[in-house]
């Protein structure tokens, strides 16, 4: 079983693959899936002791119950204008569900919940086959997704009190 310090490893070196430090790849599309594999184990590692079902139901809980992610989201809408304009801009589209015939929407940029499960439905959709690299929209939903996790993950690992993440149970 990974250990706390294990966890907080293998989020900062997919992060690192994400952000271009490990490898010479520039593409979006790989440089989100990275991402998201940071932001999954961070998730996992926030569901670790409880039974929350799948990868949809860890990522609603985390994102619904971790009073540090709500903080590091909240700081970063009113910090990074880059991270507040690219949620505005997928709150303005959306994200098609192509399974349940939907679209996902983001009602309220401040509920946390609401923008990582809009950014899980385009990784959804890439993973699953429903994200071409020719259309544009999809691109730059890709390249959007790519900035929202990024720019939070850095906001999580590079957190003042570092202990949030390494000593405290929070769950």
């Amino acid at each position: 079983m990974k250990t706390e310090i294990d966890a907080f490893d293998l989020i900062k070196d997919w992060h690192k693959v994400s952000t271009g430090e490990k490898v010479e790849i520039s593409d979006v599309f790989f440089q989100f899936m990275a991402s998201w594999v940071a932001m999954n184990a961070l998730y996992n590692w926030f569901c670790r002791n409880g039974n929350y079902g799948g990868d949809k139901s860890k990522l609603k809980q985390f994102a619904s119950a971790s009073n540090e992610a709500k903080v590091i989201h909240s700081d970063l809408l009113a910090d990074n204008e880059n991270y507040r304009n690219v949620i505005l801009l997928l709150a303005e589209h959306g994200v098609y569900d192509p399974q349940n015939k939907r679209t996902v929407e983001i009602d309220d940029i401040t509920n946390f919940a609401q923008v990582i499960l809009c950014v899980y439905q385009i990784r959804n959709n890439l993973f699953h086959g429903n994200k071409s690299f020719e259309e544009r929209w999809d691109e730059k939903a890709v390249s959007i997704s790519l900035t929202i996790v990024s720019t939070f993950l850095e906001g999580y690992l590079n957190h003042p009190d570092e202990r949030l993440f390494r000593n405290k149970e929070i769950n």
